[in-house]
């Protein structure tokens, strides 16, 4: 296998921080910043050259064993800190550790709810109308938002009709 010119092993650190082809060869090869059709078939070219691809792949097995020893090295401090909270009798401080190491293991997600901005923006102006659905319409229109957005927060404050009241 040959090895990589100057210009293929600038290319391959391109294409693995922006994963565009065209991209790194312009970035690569300094090539007016202009996209150009030619651009994105020599980028596919140089990926299929052995040795770029070379220097690609050992660029990822790199960022991979980077990010395993850190979440390697973060599990054992935190297990560490854990140790000692136990040991004073912090059990508080002990299991905040212990969530970290899970959450970093995957065994919690946090949650969170999503929430209607438009019912959100509408209870507030309302709130502030004084509950008015007259000067609550008035002051939504001068709103700064988008067509869309206000015929969108327009329809959301008339009545359902659908629904049965108590």
């Amino acid at each position: 296998m040959n090895e990589a010119t100057v210009k293929q092993e600038h290319f391959a650190h391109e294409f693995y921080i922006c994963g565009n082809a065209a991209e790194a060869y312009r970035r690569a090869y300094e090539t007016d910043n202009s996209p150009k059709p030619g651009h994105a078939r020599e980028g596919y070219e140089l990926l299929q050259l052995p040795n770029v691809t070379a220097i690609i792949e050992r660029l990822r097995e790199r960022a991979i064993n980077r990010a395993i020893d850190t979440r390697e090295e973060h599990l054992a401090t935190m297990e560490r800190l854990r140790d000692a909270a136990i040991a004073k009798d912090k059990l508080s401080a002990a299991v905040q550790a212990e969530m970290c190491r899970g959450k970093v293991n995957g065994l919690y997600v946090e949650r969170f709810e999503n929430v209607d901005k438009s019912a959100v923006i509408i209870d507030m102006v309302r709130l502030i109308c004084g509950g008015s659905a007259e000067l609550t319409a008035k002051a939504l229109e001068n709103l700064p938002l988008s067509p869309s957005e206000r015929a969108q927060l327009l329809n959301d404050m008339k009545p359902d009709t659908g629904r049965v009241l108590d």
